[in-house]
């Protein structure tokens, strides 16, 4: 063999709805697409570093497209699967069917346990090895467990892993690997993703790795970021745009590995199954905004969603009927309409953020919007903080 080639992909999120839309279609595409380029390009390896599914507990016929992947997969000769999991997967589910896994060259590592080599793979190519250690998404009470804290906590948590990162079961490494569900460096969310931090530390910091892999295969950010060239550390995203602020483009990461052990890595576009578009207009100049858009999209060789924000004096009627007539018999759908009620120059209730507010805080917006921005006294609000605390012990 000349060279060994790896896909490294993330971030799936099968079962994944935008505004009640079942991505079903996309996803669908996607996985037949994969399996052509990866038996067309004699693809040795496949890494998909978590969030496969986009809840803990997937509908039947979600987890049903992963196991028929997984078994066509083991179709193909001289090819092989690493999966970890994310924040939003289960470990337990993925532990009860790693036997057929197994079964069809697919190796699951759904659960960190740094005690033991379980969270090392091995490949034997050009009489070395090809090492890859594996961080599969880990809550912060996991990783206490392990620590022999003291007075310093940051440096309790580098040590560990510092030990985690640089020791290895087996010898004769050539290329070392690290594929994980987490924050590393300096990265930007899209705003899809769940928050999620190390204990006592908001992220890895690049150095605790650059010097100790040749790769680090990244998963959790919907959007491709290379957070270091030498050694390439990357965030390839999601393979669909998961909401409309991501990008229409998606990518998989490829890595090629020649018989000198050098390391290649390019990006490779993922076609676009389906396309999201955005519109920011206002009132006055919503016909001929959508007009130009329609003139724009209704070209594209695929279906489209489209996002409506508007900006809007008073509440209005009429307006989402007026834009699903102008949309008849193309290929645009609108499945999101965000009005955006403007009363003054200073001052906006923009409705897709109130879904982010507590209830204190949705009272207090309220208030403030409805008496020119006064602040609700503290006997008013410590009032409406008992009603919401007696609610929650009501019998329903």
């Amino acid at each position: 063999m000349s060279q060994y080639k790896i896909l490294h992909t993330a971030d799936w999120h099968l079962g994944k709805q935008l505004y009640k839309k079942n991505r079903k279609d996309e996803h669908d595409q996607f996985l037949a697409w994969l399996i052509k380029y990866i038996i067309d390009n004699k693809i040795n390896l496949l890494i998909i570093a978590g969030d496969i599914f986009d809840t803990v507990n997937p509908a039947y016929q979600i987890q049903k497209k992963l196991y028929d992947f997984v078994y066509q997969m083991g179709l193909i000769k001289n090819f092989q699967t690493i999966i970890i999991t994310g924040n939003h997967d289960s470990n337990k589910l993925f532990e009860i069917p790693k036997s057929f896994f197994k079964l069809h060259n697919c190796s699951i590592y759904p659960t960190f346990d740094p005690t033991n080599a379980a969270l090392e793979h091995y490949i034997d190519f050009n009489h070395k090895k090809v090492g890859i250690k594996l961080l599969p998404y880990f809550r912060n009470y996991e990783l206490i467990n392990h620590l022999d804290l003291t007075n310093d906590n940051d440096k309790d948590i580098e040590l560990f892993f510092h030990n985690f990162f640089t020791n290895w079961s087996q010898n004769n490494i050539a290329t070392k690997i690290l594929v994980s569900h987490h924050c590393f460096g300096h990265y930007n969310y899209t705003g899809s993703e769940h928050a999620i931090f190390l204990s006592g530390v908001e992220y890895f910091p690049l150095k605790w790795v650059q010097n100790e892999f040749d790769y680090v295969a990244l998963g959790h950010i919907h959007k491709r970021q290379t957070l270091s060239k030498a050694p390439p550390i990357i965030y390839p995203g999601s393979p669909i745009p998961l909401r409309f602020s991501e990008t229409n483009q998606k990518y998989l990461s490829e890595i090629t590995i020649d018989t000198t052990f050098n390391l290649a890595q390019q990006y490779i576009e993922i076609p676009q199954f389906k396309k999201l578009i955005q519109l920011n207009t206002s009132l006055n100049s919503l016909n001929t905004d959508l007009r130009n858009m329609i003139e724009k999209y209704n070209k594209e060789t695929i279906d489209c969603y489209l996002e409506v924000k508007i900006q809007l004096t008073q509440a209005q009627s009429g307006v989402i009927d007026t834009i699903r007539s102008m949309l008849v018999s193309t290929n645009i759908e609108l499945i999101s309409f965000l009005p955006i009620i403007s009363s003054s120059e200073t001052e906006k209730i923009h409705y897709q953020k109130i879904k982010d507010l507590s209830l204190t805080e949705l009272f207090e917006s309220y208030h403030q919007h409805k008496y020119s921005g006064h602040k609700a006294p503290d006997d008013i609000m410590e009032s409406f903080k008992q009603l919401i605390e007696e609610s929650k012990h009501e019998n329903p």
